[in-house]
């Protein structure tokens, strides 16, 4: 597991508490394709504290295989679905997960992307059956208020983050683009579905800043004074006697094993 991916293993009680899920939505395109049920077999890459993986059981009912390398995260989710014996928890990297299993699905949310790139669509490719999917989604995140992003985005340039003459939205789109080929790509899966839903979530100055300290490059190890960087943010929300607007942009890619 990478330092940045590790963490959320060391914010596992801030992430628990302000990373959002995901929108039904998700999951009814999800369907137009494959309907699980209680006798599929599922296989979740980097659950963290089980967002996904609850809305997943919610859905189909089926058994799921999570793996979760964080040790923090892992007993978040050990906890939280104790009294569900359809739902197995490893404590592993996906590199380092070894199954004589198949699986009818494997999903990954918002994590994927930690994966090593030579090894990740070549193993999820052996893990499945044939004609079977491999289901990808992030979310992905804004503000709707241009003028308090060009403010914050100031701040950020002034602690030392990149500056770039691309908005926050090519930036996003971007990286959106980016996993959409990184499927293509591979050769092993055809993507049958690419799709971008939107959402707006509510957060308090508070809250919001704890979003931040989510985020792998908000780290004081890559930005010393970070604090400060915090406590800049909170002033201008604080200021203004604002709650923030965040846009959250799931991309969903779903590909078919070739």
């Amino acid at each position: 597991m990478s330092s940045d991916a590790s963490s959320f293993n060391e914010l596992a009680s801030v992430y628990n508490e302000v990373r959002p899920g995901y929108p039904i939505e998700v999951y009814d395109v999800i369907s137009k394709h494959v309907e699980y049920n209680e006798h599929s077999r599922l296989l979740e890459i980097g659950a963290g504290q089980g967002i996904a993986t609850k809305e997943i059981y919610d859905r189909w009912l089926s058994n799921i295989t999570a793996i979760e390398p964080g040790k923090n995260l892992y007993n978040l989710m050990i906890h939280k679905f104790k009294n569900n014996s359809q739902i197995s928890i490893v404590n592993s990297t996906f590199e380092e997960f070894a199954s004589d299993k198949k699986y009818d699905g494997i999903f990954s949310a918002t994590a994927f992307h930690w994966i090593d790139s030579k090894i990740k669509f070549e193993k999820t490719y052996e893990l499945l059956n044939n004609d079977s999917f491999l289901i990808l989604y992030w979310n992905n995140y804004g503000i709707n208020n241009a003028e308090l992003e060009d403010q914050i985005k100031k701040i950020y340039t002034k602690y030392g983050f990149p500056e770039s003459n691309k908005s926050s939205d090519e930036i996003r789109n971007d990286k959106i683009l980016q996993r959409k080929n990184e499927v293509i790509q591979s050769s092993l899966f055809d993507l049958i579905e690419h799709t971008e839903i939107n959402n707006t979530i509510e957060y308090s100055s508070d809250s919001y800043i704890k979003l931040l300290r989510t985020f792998p490059d908000h780290s004081k190890d890559k930005i010393p004074n970070i604090e400060f960087m915090y406590k800049d943010i909170e002033s201008i929300l604080l200021g203004c006697n604002m709650k923030i607007d965040v846009k959250v942009i799931v991309n969903l890619e779903i590909a078919k094993k070739s």
